[in-house]
């Protein structure tokens, strides 16, 4: 057979638009974890896909999402060596690690970075956080410079001081926010919610409605407090204040009337949580359907 210019042009040609394709099909494979089984991610080497940074950023994404240890060891074995020393790689393994509950090996990656970045420094600050580390967070949190602290890291810092019921130490961080956003007020509410101090929790709430708009996530951290407290007064104050001041927004309007439900059952008062969940019912609205994965067999469900 003779291969002419042309011929070996159209090979070329039908090689890659065919290999694109398959990389194409792997991407919007990868962004449901159902599709992160052992075959799929084999099959990432075996049929040659050209696994570049988004492909790996997507996959590890999945599998911290599934939580599952084994499939996050599979994953990186087969990044390789050349991208392991990228940023987002290394930013994406650091969050990986931290939520398959592996700190140390998050740590590892960590500490080979020379110098980390703002990403760097507040994915590590998170992974302690999730896995109820947080005085090293916040021991963490305390060498990161000042130019690369941002709106993130302050709110992986409350977070991590919340879920460790650090409370003075999350005082002290908010104290010296300069720019407290929504996202940073909702997060030290939730922590102060936590620790059943509402009346601190509501001064916040006041304090920010001063100059912005109401948000309902603050008051669903109040009422989550509340609820977690078994504290049937403030969480019917809260929910009736919710329904003065968001009667267009029925998700969270739902989520607190489920928590306000509750908080009645687990006081014995239980015809007062039929009503809730038949007023619930009459209104049309659903409880938004969170979502699970279970690794069996190697296979994602």
């Amino acid at each position: 057979m003779i291969y002419t210019k042309t011929s070996i042009g159209k090979s070329q040609s039908y090689v890659e638009n065919n290999l694109a394709q398959k990389t194409i099909e792997l991407f919007n494979e990868l962004k449901n974890p159902a599709g992160m089984n052992t075959v799929l991610l084999n099959q990432m080497k075996l049929d040659d896909i050209q696994s570049s940074i988004p492909i790996y950023l997507i996959a590890i994404k999945a599998v911290a999402q599934i939580g599952d240890y084994s499939k996050a060891q599979s994953i990186v074995k087969q990044i390789p060596d050349c991208l392991l020393a990228e940023n987002q790689i290394r930013s994406a393994l650091i969050d990986l690690w931290g939520k398959v509950g592996s700190v140390d090996e998050a740590k590892l990656i960590f500490d080979k970075i020379r110098q980390p970045n703002t990403i760097e420094y507040t994915t590590m600050v998170n992974s302690y956080g999730l896995n109820g580390m947080g005085m090293q967070a916040i021991a963490l949190f305390h060498q990161i410079p000042r130019e690369l602290l941002h709106e993130a890291t302050y709110v992986c810092a409350l977070n991590a001081c919340s879920h460790s019921g650090l409370v003075d130490e999350a005082r002290l961080i908010f104290k010296n926010i300069e720019m407290k956003t929504m996202r940073i007020y909702s997060t030290m509410i939730d922590c102060l919610s936590r620790a059943s101090a509402f009346e601190q929790a509501q001064e916040l709430i006041d304090e920010y409605e001063r100059n912005h708009s109401p948000y309902s996530t603050m008051y669903m951290a109040l009422l989550s407090g509340a609820r977690n407290a078994k504290n049937v007064y403030l969480s019917q104050n809260i929910y009736g204040r919710m329904k003065k001041l968001f009667p267009e927004r029925k998700d969270p309007l739902v989520s607190a009337a489920v928590l306000l439900a509750n908080v009645y059952a687990s006081s014995g008062e239980m015809d007062k949580a039929s009503d809730i969940r038949l007023e619930i019912y009459k209104s049309g609205t659903k409880k938004k359907v969170g979502l699970t994965w279970i690794t069996v067999d190697g296979q994602v469900y």
